[in-house]
């Protein structure tokens, strides 16, 4: 066996970490699950057995787990809550609503030192838990025997756990006069090459006493360590010597040392959870979410290679002949099966309960009803209703702000609910089904409801209302929603002051999702949240809007409905149609986007939403449905109302996807049916192939200083440089989508090396006049941070390398804005040279006027 060396010791115990807190992570769960099950017996003194044992060996694992990271606030913590269910399964220790309340908080204290560790802050102070803790339990327990020192719990953490069959072999030992002693030994190279291994070590146990137990544990760095329980007669002195072998002993003393279930109590409930042979193999394996983010971008781009072959065999069916088309069509359909197959498994792969989320809403409830004085339950169903890993963790904080509101602004008090005839306690409901590629989440309460009244008051007063102003139903969920709003002028620890609702609407929107309230005064409200399985890939419906294409995520779409145009009625600007019983409002997609109309622009119309908030968006044409990759589309340069993202088809090309909760919510605020003034055209470059640029390389003149290399372009005649440290690529113009409503500058959007990227025309930028792009054209790949953004310019000329002592600060002359967007002036023999300033450059791009006409 060779000794790894200490680089290799950090690696492993990095992966061991990353193990050991998903551990923690499953055992929280079931600690979660039995506290919860412990609240609904606060009125017995000696709780069910059962639960006890359960939450007693979840503690137990947390321990031993704690010790082999050397995680001794977490261990400490631990330790305390386990010798407080000893004692209480012992009937020293009493149970009550007091005891409860010091368990669930220092559960809460254990989740913080676990996170500290997590993310590598410091650990929180636990002395005043442990000191509550340990007032929990009258009667201290006994200690082991001075004379033994027992094992460093930094070896390998807690001893085993006996199950029934080797606890009763060790009682008979015991009870034949017999001591247990609990040995490890810990192989190295050395000791292998004197011939000292676990089977020697394995026989020397044997000959002093009985094993009871072996098992091999993971210690410290990775290494493998052997842990012997042996109940032996022998003296002391007969094993003391082999300590100089590797091996360590110490009393193996359930009570005490290791703090496992007491051998002369009554055998404990048997466990499902907890496998009676030490060698049982598990079929889970944990992957950490980033491979298998990795895994899913890697069928996306299959996926979009299917595509192109589909589009090419298309192109092309004339073209092959008629003995091959069947072969070939045969095995393209194979290739799109198993390609839905496979994005199907390696998804569910990523899909988790949303119980995990909504078990946690209990604890939450209970200690705001104690803080209120409200009497409050927590319905649940639908918890077994799976959704990707990701989307769950940032659903946490929407979900607990929706709860807090419930409580605070919806539940009444038990008096206040007697007077109106209500049931004293009030109840919150949290429900969770999946519908096709969507869950869909609900969180009701049978409170007061929501007042409009009271709502436009409180509008009007911060200015989100004109006096004169009415408040419709459809808009109550927009003005609570708006930054800053909030129906209590000051804070508390249930509600906050304002700014809860508005980032609950935001995480759903940057999702993918939406929000919708319903509710009626008096009788309670209900948000529903309707969410995407998974946001890496999602049918899409493609549409055509004017000239331009966009895909709309299917599972936000209730129907597709042919438009007559006799059937469109216009009120007031706003253009109306019967539906199903009803009056739908149509918002043109066309003329949101500033697009130029065609023949067929409003033939069809996507029903988007449900009730009075059914929107009808208008579009020309229905491309087909269709699996596309979501490329999130982040930059400030295009983030644009209603568009959520980019995804291609097989084309190279990238195509909008658009963010329906935010189009409709966007359409609101202007009426539908009047024409804004027309964006600058935005002309769609040429195709070239093609992507390697060939540069000249030119040197300043040495001047004995370090230089820096830059890359010059050329924009209307003059020459610009940029470090090349901040140059991701170059290329030659491609394809180019326009981003709808972008500012002026902006020519649109380009997939670069898997990402979506703004074009920024320079020449619009500066203020000159937009040419098209030609064979010289090269789209500089910048990055600034964590943005990465295209700057297009007429050529680019050479690298060369200039000193920081060449640079000079720009003229005074040039002032304002046009001074900040460069870092100064080179010369370069007879030529000038602006340096410019990315960051400024890219800051403020969205500011710059248009050229005159």
């Amino acid at each position: 066996m060779s000794v790894p060396d200490a680089r290799t010791d950090n690696v492993y115990f990095a992966e061991f970490l990353d193990d050991f807190f998903a551990e923690c992570d499953e055992h929280l769960t079931r600690v979660h699950r039995s506290l919860l099950a412990l609240q609904r017996l606060t009125s017995q003194e000696q709780p069910n057995r059962s639960i006890l044992d359960e939450l007693f060996r979840s503690f137990h694992s947390l321990k031993g787990l704690s010790g082999m990271v050397g995680l001794k606030e977490s261990e400490e913590l631990v330790h305390e809550m386990e010798s407080y269910l000893r004692a209480l399964r012992q009937g020293q220790a009493t149970f009550s609503s007091a005891a409860l309340d010091a368990l669930v908080s220092a559960v809460h204290l254990l989740e913080q030192v676990l996170n500290a560790r997590r993310i590598g802050q410091p650990s929180p102070d636990t002395t005043s838990m442990l000191k509550w803790l340990q007032n929990l339990t009258p009667t201290p327990l006994p200690q082991a025997p001075p004379n033994l020192q027992p094992i460093e719990p930094t070896i390998v953490g807690r001893p085993v756990v006996l199950n029934a069959e080797e606890q009763e072999r060790l009682e008979e030992a015991l009870r034949r006069g017999a001591q247990a002693w609990r040995f490890i030994f810990i192989p190295t190279s050395e000791l292998v090459e004197q011939g000292i291994s676990v089977a020697s070590i394995r026989a020397r146990l044997e000959q002093i006493g009985n094993i009871i137990r072996i098992e091999p544990r993971v210690a410290p760095h990775g290494t493998v360590a052997f842990e012997f329980i042996v109940a032996s007669d022998s003296e002391e002195t007969l094993f003391a010597p082999w300590s100089g072998d590797g091996l360590r002993y110490g009393p193996y003393a359930p009570d005490t040392t290791s703090n496992s279930p007491p051998l002369t109590d009554e055998p404990s409930a048997p466990s499902t959870d907890i496998p009676n042979h030490s060698f049982a193999l598990s079929n889970v394996v944990r992957v950490d979410l980033a491979r298998l983010d990795h895994v899913m971008s890697l069928v996306g781009e299959l996926m979009i290679s299917r595509a192109r072959l589909n589009d090419t065999l298309a192109r092309h069916e004339s073209d092959i002949p008629a003995s091959q088309q069947h072969t070939l069509f045969d095995l393209n359909h194979a290739m799109e099966r198993q390609l839905r197959d496979l994005r199907e498994g390696v998804m569910r792969t990523r899909l988790v309960p949303i119980g995990t989320i909504f078990e946690r809403m209990q604890f939450v409830i209970r200690d705001l009803a104690q803080d209120s004085g409200k009497q409050i339950v927590l319905d649940l169903s639908g918890q077994e209703t799976e959704i990707d890993k990701f989307i769950v963790e940032r659903m946490l904080d929407p979900l607990l702000h929706l709860v807090r509101n419930a409580v605070s602004h919806g539940i009444e008090t038990s008096a206040e609910r007697a007077a109106l005839g209500k049931p004293k306690i009030g109840t919150i409901a949290l429900h969770a089904s999946a519908s096709g590629d969507a869950v869909i989440i609900e969180v009701e309460d049978d409170g007061a409801g929501v007042d409009p009244e009271a709502i436009a008051a409180r509008a009007r007063a911060q200015g989100l209302l004109r006096p004169d102003q009415s408040l419709v139903a459809g808009d109550i969920l927009d003005i609570i929603c708006t930054p800053g709003f909030s129906m209590r002028v000051e804070a508390d620890r249930t509600s906050g002051r304002g700014v809860g609702m508005a980032a609950v609407k935001s995480t759903i929107q940057e999702l993918g999702g939406t929000l919708m309230l319903d509710t009626r005064p008096g009788l309670g409200s209900r948000f529903t949240i309707q969410l995407p399985l998974t946001l890496a890939i999602i049918n899409a419906l493609i549409v055509g809007v004017a000239d331009q294409i966009f895909a709309v995520p299917l599972p936000a779409i209730r129907e597709v409905i042919e438009v007559e145009r006799e059937a469109v009625s216009v009120v007031e600007r706003h253009e109306l149609i019967a539906y199903r019983g009803t009056a739908l409002p149509l918002l043109r997609l066309a003329h949101f986007f500033n697009l130029s109309e065609t023949g067929q622009e409003g033939r069809y119309a996507l029903v988007i939403g449900s009730g009075a908030g059914a929107v009808g968006l208008v579009v020309g044409r229905i491309a087909g449905r269709q699996e596309i990759i979501v490329r999130a589309m982040n930059d400030p340069l295009v983030r644009v109302p209603g568009l959520s993202g980019a995804t291609e088809l097989g084309d190279g090309a990238p195509v909008l996807i658009l963010n329906t909760a935010e189009l409709v919510h966007s359409a609101r605020q202007q009426p539908r049916y009047e024409r804004r003034l027309p964006a600058p055209a935005m002309p769609t470059p040429p195709i070239f192939a093609g992507s390697t640029v060939q540069l000249r390389r030119s040197t300043m003149p040495d001047t004995g200083h370090e230089t820096e290399p830059f890359i010059l372009f050329e924009i209307a005649g003059t020459t610009y440089g940029v470090p090349s440290r901040a140059v991701q690529q170059m290329e030659m113009v491609e394809r180019i989508t326009a981003v709808p409503n972008a500012p002026p500058c902006i020519d649109g959007i380009v997939f670069s090396l898997g990402h979506v990227i703004p074009v920024v025309n320079l020449r619009r930028r500066f203020g000159f006049e937009r040419i098209p792009s030609d064979r010289r054209s090269r789209l500089i790949v910048v990055r600034s941070g964590e943005r990465r953004v295209g700057l297009l310019a007429d050529t680019a000329r050479e690298f060369v390398s200039i000193s920081p002592e060449s640079i000079h600060p720009p003229p005074d002359s040039i002032a304002g804005h046009e001074r900040n967007c460069l870092k100064g002036t080179a010369l370069l023999g007879e030529r000038l040279i602006l340096i410019l300033n990315i960051d400024e450059v890219l800051d403020g791009a969205e500011t710059i006027l248009t050229p005159a006409a």
